[in-house]
């Protein structure tokens, strides 16, 4: 079917922004555990022990970060382009519907025509019935 690459194009732009916001979200989140762990390790009274717990977990936090800086970075392009062109999104919204619409319309398997008059059943002296594309008697 036409509407399937239309439709994933169009998950792809959703899931675009709502990655990026999650990724926003995950950065923030990360800059406010690492402000709490390295003030703890400024101003706490912990063991060495305790302090190389803190810095192990500083350094999960980190590469959380950075990956979900990467996220933004990458999705940035796209989010920017969907900001300026909302008019197209919604065109093509518009159009997958059309092409969903057409595609019902026009499916081999939900053709359906009913006879006006007795001529077919006239002419060839039987019941058989034209249904979704098939013979049927």
């Amino acid at each position: 079917m036409y509407s399937e690459g239309l439709a994933e194009t169009l998950e792809y732009f959703k899931k675009a922004s709502s990655d990026k916001k999650a990724a926003e979200n995950k950065l923030s989140d990360s800059d406010k555990r690492l402000s709490d762990l390295e003030h703890e390790l400024e101003f706490g009274s912990r063991t060495y022990h305790e302090k190389a717990k803190i810095a192990k977990r500083i350094s999960t936090i980190r590469k959380e970060r950075r990956y979900a800086k990467y996220t933004i970075e990458q999705l940035t392009p796209v989010t920017d382009w969907l900001d300026k062109n909302q008019h197209v999104i919604r065109g093509l919204e518009r159009l997958l519907g059309d092409v969903v619409k057409a595609e019902q319309h026009t499916d081999p398997e939900k053709l359906f025509y009913n006879y006006r008059t007795d001529e077919i059943q006239e002419l060839f002296d039987d019941n058989k019935v034209f249904i979704k594309g098939k013979a049927d008697g």
